[in-house]
């Protein structure tokens, strides 16, 4: 029985594929039923040996594995913020390009008590974070 959107398609006279698992085709031999390919999948992008650093008051500072989708707040996170010292309202990104550098200030503490992520940027190769001192507070004379 053929299924009304069954496409049937021969190549070299001997081989039929089908586009779906039962159908019939213009050849009387038997068919076995069609095998689904497999989905494409996507193709994670070659960041072996690529890095990102961070410097300030982390306790992991220098070159960090850059894995291709990191934020600044995941990378910070992961390089562990002083809790004593650390300014998260102040951190910044920069992205030294020489033609075209750039840089932010991204307010993770923002981030943390609003859930608004729009300033989460992502990390690219080569970025360098910078997580400043917290002013320090001087006592009341």
């Amino acid at each position: 029985m053929k299924h009304p959107r069954a496409r049937a398609v021969r190549f070299l006279s001997c081989v039929t594929l089908c586009a779906l698992s039962a159908c019939s085709t213009t050849s009387d031999k038997p068919t076995q039923p069609a095998v689904a390919a497999p989905a494409p999948s996507a193709v994670a992008p070659d960041v072996q040996g690529k890095q990102y650093y961070i410097f300030g008051e982390v306790s992991a500072q220098g070159a960090q594995a850059f894995d291709g989708d990191t934020t600044v707040f995941e990378a910070v996170t992961r390089a562990q913020p002083r809790k004593d010292s650390a300014n998260l309202g102040r951190v910044r990104l920069i992205r030294a390009d020489p033609r075209d550098p750039m840089e932010w200030t991204i307010d993770l503490l923002h981030i943390m008590q609003t859930g608004d992520s729009s300033q989460n940027l992502h990390v690219q190769e080569r970025d360098v974070i910078y997580v400043p001192p917290a002013a320090p507070v001087e006592p009341k004379r």
